[in-house]
């Protein structure tokens, strides 16, 4: 019995200490959930218990869910509050302070604080947390843990004038993806601990007093700065900041990168940006932005002020640093200054000088106003043509640039002869050369580009009155294939040449074959056009030795085709060289593709000028090589020689009393043989006075062409040069020259310092004979063209090469 009273006893005793340990386990583990009233009051808890230190706060959404806190509360490092959603948690006017171990606010929850409050766990809002406007009165919230704002949650401080005296503390890391992040107040805000992350579609606001970071902050969604920030720890961007504040709007940064946007609004200032990698810099208005030295990495300034913003450092030279002067008003680009990059953009006219764009930089030019910023390119350098509407260069802007890019749909004109000394790029649109001007590709003549047409090639383009032309200046390698994507605006007609020799060319396209090849020759018959491409492509060799050859292909539209022409299988298709000496479209030779494209080729080309495309085996018109008639008594004598690739030529000869109306006075047949014989005529009608003559050819398709015209006066019993046509001379001198007899003549072009620069010899008939002397290589300048006959007399005359 005594041993049963003993476990009786001892089972008492240890079922007490459980109890007794089971309660204070309790208590410590206690969580009091709140359903309405004040924090002190035990009715406002379930169970009747108020919350103790180190317990679990919970906030409920049922019944009377609005809790206020109306003493001090402490629930020490171990204790949390949770704000469930739909409930709130007021602190009284009256509370002191306010300490949990951690915070969480869970969907339409809110927490309003009025007094000081420290979290020292971790606050987590995904709900509203509002600081009270007590205007005069000094707090601190303080948050030693992390802090985490999540998408739809609102943080919303006192405006500015209540709460001057707050102060914020950040000791964990501060991550912001909240909807709403409005810091509006004048208080401190202080980042002195591990990072601190914006991100998300936050709208934060920096107040007017001055923020001080000593740790590490992070911005990845919209910062406004309304007052100063001083940022004496790490600052990284990769969001918007934008700096809004009255002239005491001070953006002070040291260690700071900028991956994401800064906006300088209204006349706050920029101090010291040294590292804006990869970032943009918006000087909107009549901010200032003292120092701009970014030497690491690459980075965006753009200023729109009107006037000249001001810098005690601007530092733009490394590789990828641009600066845009982008204003709708007049701006003046810094002097004295190297750019990586320079932008001029906008509506307003920009001016400048001193300038320099960095070996590896780029001048882009993008405005609409006028820009005069004669700049210095260091070898390696780009100019960029980047408008929308169309652009016309200036000579302020360059004579000769290192690389130039076309990029405008509109087009860019040349305003002069330019030159390129690297490359040309066609990144959009087309590049212009007017009639009477060179652009020269001085290097390797490449030009870089995909996707060439009529709308994004080099346009040269041609006067059809004057003849003048717009010509691409290209040296090419030897035996390198360089391709040109010119065009007539209309047409793309790019050529492709491989040279045997390292040689220059000058290259022109244009619509419209002739039976000179000149823009301003007599365009073809509708019968010629038939059999042929309507276009020519002007080629002439400036420097070099031809070698072996050259090897050209020609690309065209099918809308170019003659309708016979269209139906020519590739065998059939050549290109055609006309020969200014003789004249004459000569034989087609090569081969085609019916393509797409469509394209000829032609090897070993030793004679250069005009080009056209026809079927092998046949010439473009049929071409009197040599015309000469003289005077007898009661007779004229005719001769002539052409140039036929059909099996048959008719040839009409054509006489006239007043140079204007012709009249058929005889028609002769030959075959191809008897066409490169030399024909003669005589006419027996006895005339009286001065009488013209011409001859009209007629090939078997029914291509006509027309000779020169010869005038007869009076029996000619002199040697002389009767004149020269055109004068001045574009290309081919027609050279007048009346004897008395058969004779040679030597000829040489002579220059006014007397030089010789051009001789041939020629074998005339008796009377008149009009002579084809190709002067198209000669420099602009006045030559004499001088004569020694057989019996040694000699005759000069002048002329003009234009």
């Amino acid at each position: 019995m005594k041993k049963l009273l003993l476990n009786s006893k001892l089972f008492v005793i240890t079922f007490v200490i459980a109890n007794l340990f089971l309660f204070n386990a309790t208590s410590f583990a206690q969580t009091s959930t709140a359903t309405g009233g004040n924090w002190n009051t035990t009715t406002t808890w379930v169970g009747g218990v108020v919350p103790v230190a180190g317990g679990t706060v919970v906030i409920a959404t049922t019944g009377a869910n609005f809790v206020e806190m109306d003493v001090a509360v402490t629930q020490t490092a171990a204790g949390s509050v949770t704000v469930n959603s739909g409930a709130t948690l007021s602190m009284n006017t009256t509370g002191i302070s306010h300490t949990f171990g951690a915070l969480t606010i869970n969907g339409t929850g809110s927490f309003t604080v009025n007094r000081q409050l420290t979290v020292t766990g971790a606050t987590n809002i995904t709900g509203t947390i509002s600081f009270g406007s007590t205007s005069g009165t000094s707090r601190t919230m303080t948050f030693t843990g992390n802090v985490t704002l999540n998408a739809g949650a609102v943080w919303t401080e006192p405006a500015a004038g209540n709460g001057a005296n707050d102060t914020y503390s950040f000791g964990g890391n501060f991550t912001n993806n909240a909807t709403t992040f409005n810091a509006l107040g004048t208080g401190v805000h202080d980042f002195t601990g591990a990072a601190k992350t914006i991100g998300g579609t936050t709208i934060t606001s920096i107040p007017t007093a001055t923020v001080t970071i000593s740790g590490t902050y992070t911005n990845n969604g919209t910062l406004t700065v309304n007052g100063a920030l001083d940022n004496g720890g790490t600052l990284a961007n990769a969001g918007t900041i934008n700096i809004t504040g009255a002239a005491t709007s001070n953006f002070l940064v040291a260690n700071f990168t900028n991956t994401g946007t800064i906006n300088l609004n209204t006349s706050g200032t920029i101090t010291g940006i040294t590292n804006n990698a990869a970032g943009i810099v918006n000087e909107i208005s009549s901010g200032t932005i003292t120092s701009f030295n970014n030497a690491t990495a690459t980075s965006t300034l753009n200023i729109s002020d009107l006037t000249v913003p001001t810098f005690t450092t601007l530092t733009v030279t490394t590789a990828g640093n641009t600066v845009n002067y982008n204003g709708a008003g007049a701006q003046t680009v810094r002097t004295a200054t190297t750019f990586s990059n320079l932008i001029l953009s906008g509506s307003g006219a920009k001016t400048t000088t001193g300038v320099t764009i960095a070996a590896t930089g780029k001048l882009s030019m993008q405005g609409t106003a006028t820009a005069t910023v004669s700049p210095t390119y260091t070898a390696g350098a780009t100019l960029e043509y980047k408008g929308s509407a169309p652009q016309i260069t200036t000579n302020t802007e360059f004579i000769t640039v290192p690389n130039l890019i076309i990029d405008n749909a509109s087009g860019v004109t040349l305003n002069a002869a330019k030159t390129v000394s690297g490359t040309l790029t066609l990144t959009n649109g087309n590049l212009i050369i007017p009639s009477g001007l060179t652009l020269t590709l001085s290097g390797t003549g490449a030009i870089a580009g995909t996707g060439f047409s009529a709308a994004k090639s080099v346009v040269t383009q041609v006067n059809t009155g004057t003849g003048a032309k717009g010509f691409l200046r290209v040296s090419v390698p030897a035996a390198t294939l360089r391709s040109m994507p010119v065009s007539d605006g209309t047409n793309y007609l790019p050529v492709d040449l491989t040279p045997t020799n390292a040689n220059t060319y000058d290259v022109c396209v244009f619509n419209g074959v002739t039976n000179t090849g000149e823009p301003n020759g007599t365009a073809f018959t509708p019968a010629q056009k038939a059999i042929c491409v309507n276009a020519v492509w002007y080629i002439n060799l400036t420097a070099g030795a031809v070698g072996a050859g050259v090897t050209m292909t020609t690309q065209w539209p099918v809308g170019l085709e003659g309708a016979t022409f269209s139906t020519y299988t590739n065998a059939q298709i050549g290109i055609s060289h006309y020969n200014n000496v003789t004249p004459i479209w000569e034989p087609c030779t090569g081969n085609g593709i019916t393509g797409p494209p469509k394209a000829a080729t032609r090897s070993a080309i030793i004679a250069f000028s005009p080009f056209g495309v026809g079927r092998v085996n046949s010439s473009l018109p049929v071409s009197i090589s040599y015309f000469n008639a003289a005077k007898g008594n009661g007779f004229n004598t005719l001769n002539w020689q052409a140039a036929c690739s059909t099996d048959k030529a008719v040839f009409e000869i054509e006489r006239s009393t007043d140079g204007r109306n012709f009249t058929t006075i005889n028609t002769v047949t030959a075959t191809q043989a008897q066409c490169a014989q030399s024909v003669n005529y005589v006419d027996n009608t006895s005339l009286t006075g001065t009488v013209f003559y011409r001859i009209k050819s007629v090939d078997i398709n029914g291509k006509a062409s027309y000779s020169v015209i010869i005038k007869l006066g009076a029996q000619q019993s002199d040697m002389k040069f009767a004149g020269v046509l055109p004068n001045p001379v574009s290309n081919v001198a027609q050279l007048n020259i009346v004897t008395s007899k058969k004779d040679n003549v030597e000829l040489s072009i002579l220059s006014m310092e007397g030089k010789t620069v051009q001789r041939s010899t020629v074998q005339l008939q008796p009377g008149s004979s009009i002579l084809s002397l190709d002067v198209a290589n000669l420099q602009k300048g006045l030559y004499i063209i001088k004569g020694v006959f057989g019996n040694g007399e000699t005759s000069s005359i002048k002329f003009v090469k234009q």
